[in-house]
Parts: C-alpha cells; sequence; structure tokens
C-alpha cells in the first residue's frame, strides 16, 4: 500500500468560519491511500454520478457536482436536491450501489480518524 503523507498549516481559530473554544486542531494534514477504494467500488461511484447527472442534464459550466451527502446536484446554472428530484420523477439511485457509497464513507471516516487520532 502507497501513502502519501503531508503536514499542512492550520487554519488559525480567529480565522475560522464555526471555531468552537477548546476544539481547534493542533495538526492538520492529508493523507492519499491508492489501495483504501477498490476498483469495483470505484465503478459503482461512479456509476452514481452518471446516473445523477444523466437525470439532471448537469450543469451549463465544465464542472459537474453531486454531493450525496447535502443533496446537491449540477443543473443548469444552479444545483438541485437530487433526492426530491428522483423522487419527484418516481426514480431512485441503484440500491447496491448506495450501499457501496455508504460502505465507502464510512471506511473513510474510520481511515481518518485512525491515521489522524480523532
Amino acid at each position: 500500500t502507497t501513502r502519501l503523507v503531508f503536514q499542512t498549516p492550520c487554519q488559525p481559530p480567529s480565522q475560522a468560519s464555526n471555531a468552537v473554544d477548546g476544539c481547534s486542531p493542533t495538526a492538520c494534514g492529508g493523507v492519499v491511500v491508492d489501495t483504501l477504494i477498490s476498483k469495483d467500488e470505484t465503478a459503482a461511484l461512479r456509476r452514481l454520478v452518471d446516473f445523477a447527472l444523466e437525470q439532471t442534464g448537469g450543469s451549463e459550466g465544465p464542472v459537474n457536482v453531486l454531493d450525496l451527502r447535502q443533496g446537491a446536484c449540477s443543473h443548469g446554472r444552479q444545483f438541485v436536491d437530487i433526492f426530491q428530484w428522483l423522487e419527484a420523477r418516481n426514480l431512485q439511485f441503484p440500491t447496491e450501489d448506495i450501499h457501496i457509497y455508504n460502505t465507502v464513507m464510512d471506511r473513510i471516516q474510520d481511515f481518518a480518524a485512525k491515521h489522524f487520532n480523532l
């Protein structure tokens, strides 16, 4: 497993938009891991994105966004709630792909918590 670990400066608490006393990070950084998600899981995540953008038509610009945690999906020059969009059309994401998405997100959160001692 290849890991690229890097440190970055933490944002000063006074500049944080939602700083909470006693909850400022003491160390900041990132890590890239090449084996955290399998090829099959990557394909499932890609299917979710493709499905959502096929339904909404994507954005008018060069960048499309799908944020499943918040429900935001590109549609023209704005964002729509993808879950409401699909429900209004009696559609839903493929169940197995959503299950894989949730599994992958949990794995990423667990990895980040362990790696950064959260």
